[in-house]
């Protein structure tokens, strides 16, 4: 690239070096670092922050069925599973559905792992985050799961052998991202 040369005619300068036109290969404007400019076109930026902060750069899926359970007692008592976690920025939600053959007594059981990157922070003393518990029918069921921070797990508890339906979110923030 050819380097900025300043012209001057009679001792005034005539073109500044930071003029666009003085530079050989640049057509147009260049973007200014103070007020409103408008970018035309693609451009692609490395390490870009908005007021310190990273943007979101995607957004990741985790499915996890069957055959992803933990444990076979669980998976003798359970006919259909499938959670699905998904995480945009800092917040990962997870939603997910169970088909129980019988209930499952007075235990509790882990259901599945957490998948990397979707794990929560450890903050405040807190050892989990509750996820909410539905199930339709004609009478009430007793039914409660969380994530259990200590070992990375959601466990489940059911008292009944019905279809049930589990929704919860979490921050994922300074946790690494799926793919790194």
């Amino acid at each position: 690239m050819t380097d900025i040369v300043q012209l001057k005619e009679d001792g005034k300068s005539k073109y500044l070096k930071t003029h666009v036109n003085a530079i050989d290969g640049v057509n147009g404007e260049l973007v200014s670092t103070q007020g409103d400019t408008k970018i035309i076109g693609k451009k692609d930026f490395e390490h870009l922050t908005i007021n310190g902060r990273s943007p979101q750069t995607g957004s990741y899926q985790k499915v996890l069925k069957m055959a992803d359970i933990d444990s076979d007692n669980v998976k003798s008592m359970i006919t259909e599973s499938t959670f699905q976690f998904n995480r945009v920025g800092d917040i990962t939600t997870v939603s997910g559905r169970i088909i129980t053959n019988k209930g499952f007594g007075s235990n509790s059981y882990v259901l599945y792992q957490v998948p990397y990157g979707y794990r929560t922070i450890r903050a405040n003393g807190n050892t989990s985050t509750p996820l909410m518990v539905s199930s339709w029918g004609t009478a009430p069921v007793n039914a409660f799961s969380h994530y259990s921070w200590e070992n990375e797990r959601l466990v489940v508890w059911v008292s009944e052998a019905r279809t049930y339906y589990f929704t919860g979110v979490w921050s994922s923030a300074g946790t690494n991202f799926p793919d790194e």
